[in-house]
């Protein structure tokens, strides 16, 4: 819900994920096992990040890693290669190799994220309400504006690579996988 129909301040309501919204989410012809694993991968590097969250009340908050999912997704967006990742994410996860790389892209893009939201949530404070703003549509979408257009931003200023340009580098560096040899 998150990721395909980018509402993260939904996700907390378990009726809509099996109920209202299920077809929206999994009737898709584009809900792949390929889907499932990148969106997995994700969800996973995430959790692991989350821990440098400094806010350790929010970055604990379920609902922010759904925040961070959805943030993730607008980046991919606004990348060639991040758009056919969500397009054919069978090119970055069936195989072993590029699954690697593209659990090494995606965590070092999810770093970032965190920098950005970190600082983002340091200037409200400590005894903000997430769980409210976590919620609130408005207050996340204002959120994912400001990181993703600071993302954006150092990208164009070449301060830190795209998420294309990180694959394609980590492509080049994989191994060659050699075939076996006939007897």
């Amino acid at each position: 819900m998150a990721f395909d129909l980018k509402e993260p301040w939904g996700t907390h309501r378990k009726y809509q994920v099996f109920d209202e919204k299920h077809t929206d989410l999994f009737a898709r012809p584009e809900v792949t096992a390929d889907r499932i694993v990148a969106c997995h991968l994700m969800a996973r590097i995430i959790q692991n990040e989350s821990a440098k969250i400094n806010n350790t009340l929010f970055g604990k908050y379920v609902l922010t890693k759904f925040a961070i999912l959805y943030i993730l997704r607008l980046i991919l967006e606004a990348d060639s290669v991040g758009k056919e990742a969500m397009l054919a994410p069978d090119k970055f996860v069936r195989k072993m190799d590029d699954r690697k790389n593209f659990e090494k892209c995606i965590q070092r893009l999810v770093a970032d994220i965190i920098v950005d939201v970190n600082g983002e949530v340091d200037e409200i404070g400590d005894e903000f309400d997430y769980r409210g703003k976590l919620r609130d549509a408005v207050w996340i979408k204002e959120l994912a504006k400001k990181v993703v257009g600071n993302h954006i931003k150092l990208v164009q200023r070449e301060r830190i690579p795209s998420f294309g340009s990180e694959w394609n580098e980590a492509q080049t560096k994989a191994p060659v996988q050699s075939r076996p040899k006939k007897i």
